[in-house]
């Protein structure tokens, strides 16, 4: 709950939005693991907030960008 506490939403846009409803699939997930004992759940939610943090940890270590570049990049996708 708290990283969709800290989501900056008027900022983030369409990915603030998407991670939001991530994070709280993650919690209701959490949740039912908890109230029905149950390991499976717990282990779906490791393995998307791996993959969360590996996509993040890649982003990180791309060279940034100015903001002409990202929007040549947009108009000739």
């Amino acid at each position: 709950m708290e990283l969709n506490a800290v989501l900056n939403m008027p900022r983030g846009g369409e990915v603030a939005a998407n991670l939001r409803r991530l994070y709280l699939y993650l919690n209701r997930r959490l949740r039912e693991a908890n109230m029905r004992k149950q390991r499976e759940p717990i282990e779906e939610v490791i393995m998307r907030l791996r993959v969360l943090r590996d996509s993040w940890a890649e982003m990180l270590q791309q060279p940034p960008q100015d903001a002409s570049q990202e929007r040549s990049q947009l108009q000739t996708a």
